[in-house]
């Protein structure tokens, strides 16, 4: 009978696993100046039935995540705190977050961390949408220049065809 139950509470600790789920699949900046520091929230959720566990690492002294280890209860959630000094970088930049996980299905997580950052002092325009009146102003600029090349071939083709009449 003793037999019995322990089997019993060993086969329901099969099923009692963590389920790792995550609010990002990765952290794209955009464009940025030069020595801006940058923060982004990643939340972790415990869909599973047991405590999860998840510990955190990054690939380069630029970035830097609190807590760096968190417990999750099951039906709970808890966010890392992600900071970016960009002092020192430029360019297109491609970095990296590491979780680790005692969920068995996801225990190793990594998530894309990627921008351009310019040298200091240059404005981003990447980020920037244009005004509307520049967007009506260069849809303008392009009928006019599709007219100004319209008028060109037909006076080209009037010239040719004068030209071929007088010859004749």
């Amino acid at each position: 009978m003793v037999l019995a139950i322990m089997a019993a509470g060993w086969a329901g600790q099969a099923w009692a696993e963590p389920q790792v789920r995550i609010s990002t699949s990765g952290w794209n900046y955009g464009t940025v100046n030069e020595g801006e520091k940058l923060y982004y929230d990643i939340e972790f959720s415990n869909a599973g039935s047991s405590e999860m566990a998840v510990r955190s690492r990054v690939d380069c002294e630029c970035l830097s995540i609190t807590p760096e280890t968190i417990k999750i209860s099951s039906n709970k959630s808890s966010k890392f705190k992600v900071k970016f000094v960009t002092k020192g970088y430029t360019g297109k930049i491609d970095k990296y977050l590491y979780f680790q996980t005692n969920d068995p299905a996801h225990s190793a997580i990594i998530l894309p961390v990627t921008g351009n950052i310019l040298p200091a002092g240059l404005q981003p325009v990447e980020n920037k949408k244009p005004e509307p009146e520049s967007v009506k102003s260069m849809l303008v600029v392009k009928i006019v220049s599709a007219l100004i090349f319209v008028f060109l071939i037909i006076l080209i083709l009037v010239k040719i065809k004068h030209g071929k009449s007088a010859a004749d």
